[in-house]
């Protein structure tokens, strides 16, 4: 792993793309895998994104994921997420390179090629104030009050 100086950093924004072995915004800087395995993680992943000055926290272009088997190692998390470290790069570098993804106050926007209009990347707007009042179980019935 390398950093880059905050000059390189500034002088190529949005135009170095990271890989990190962790679905960011989760277990960033060094060694995600083994800190997923010490959380006990049933879904590890990996992210590629534009490199900030902030290590590991620039805008998400692309995220893979896979599950964790009961007892997993750190090696078993290496093993399963190498394959997608590759393939995450790919696409992310072949999004960028078609000019389809664009980057609004830290955020990325995937841009369709066949409309003009730009489609967030992740859930809609709602999600993020959608709050249950705590947990539940999906064979539970709720109630109507």
């Amino acid at each position: 792993m390398q950093i880059l100086s905050p000059e390189v950093v500034f002088r190529y924004q949005t135009r170095i793309i990271n890989v990190h072995p962790s679905l960011l915004p989760a277990f960033p800087g060094a060694e995600a895998y083994r800190q997923a395995v010490e959380e006990g993680v049933r879904i590890a992943g990996v992210t590629a994104h534009y490199a900030t000055t902030d290590l590991d926290q620039g805008p998400i272009i692309t995220q893979r994921a896979f599950t964790v088997p009961p007892g997993a190692d750190v090696e078993t998390l290496e093993q399963r997420g190498q394959p997608l470290e590759a393939q995450a790069l790919l696409a992310a570098v072949e999004l960028h390179l078609a000019d389809a993804v664009s980057v609004h106050h830290g955020r990325t926007q995937l841009r369709d090629t066949d409309t003009p209009a730009d489609v967030q990347l992740g859930g809609p707007p709602a999600l993020e104030t959608a709050r249950p009042s705590g947990p539940h179980d999906q064979h539970e019935q709720l109630s109507e009050d």
